[in-house]
């Protein structure tokens, strides 16, 4: 009985949502010219890509990118299907050796991610406030691009489940980013950080 238990786990959890994610990951390359992904790709379940204008948007992922986007394999992931949206001229970039795990990432400006960073569950990255502030704008229309709501995310940064990052901030490298937290600000190298909005509770040296 064991191990059929094994078998079971082996396949359903691990070897179809593998199966998914490659097929999926071919999809997209074949319907985006502006997708690059780097060598040894591992993903785990089906996910969403899409570049609107992909004469002007692009998406570049790194290296030994790990993604786990099927609720078989997390368990707690809300947006266990990762979305990556690029709106208008929006860059999304992934460095290295990065793991994802159920996020939802839409970039209008330009959202970076540094080698080694960990992203947890349920974590939304936006660029954009996507449409205007004042009553008296038209608000069903989506903002301008900004290059200043640009988001950078250092290298080895690790960021906890269920946070939400804004446009505008950075995180320097070595960061950890507690769960739950909103980061409306930009968050210095070697600390974690937490709250809303999120700020420095210790340093990590």
């Amino acid at each position: 009985m064991n191990r059929i238990a094994q078998l079971f786990i082996s396949v359903f959890y691990y070897k179809i949502p593998k199966i998914f994610g490659s097929t999926y990951l071919v999809f997209y390359k074949i319907l985006y010219r502006s997708l690059k992904v780097g060598t040894n790709p591992q993903i785990w379940g089906k996910f969403f890509i899409t570049i609107y204008e992909p004469s002007h948007g692009q998406v570049v992922i790194g290296e030994n990118f790990r993604l786990i986007t099927s609720n078989r394999r997390s368990l707690i992931a809300n947006f266990f299907h990762t979305k990556l949206t690029v709106i208008g001229a929006g860059h999304i970039s992934i460095g290295n050796n990065v793991s994802l795990n159920g996020v939802a990432i839409t970039s209008m400006n330009k959202i970076s991610i540094g080698d080694n960073s960990m992203i947890a569950p349920n974590v939304i990255i936006t660029d954009t406030d996507f449409h205007a502030h004042s009553l008296q704008e038209d608000r069903s229309k989506l903002s301008g691009p900004n290059i200043k709501h640009s988001i950078e995310l250092g290298k080895n940064v690790w960021i906890g489940a269920n946070v939400i990052i804004l446009k505008g901030v950075s995180i320097g490298d070595n960061s950890v980013v507690s769960a739950g937290s909103i980061v409306s600000k930009d968050i210095p190298p070697n600390v974690i950080a937490a709250g809303n909005p999120a700020s420095s509770k210790s340093d990590l040296n």
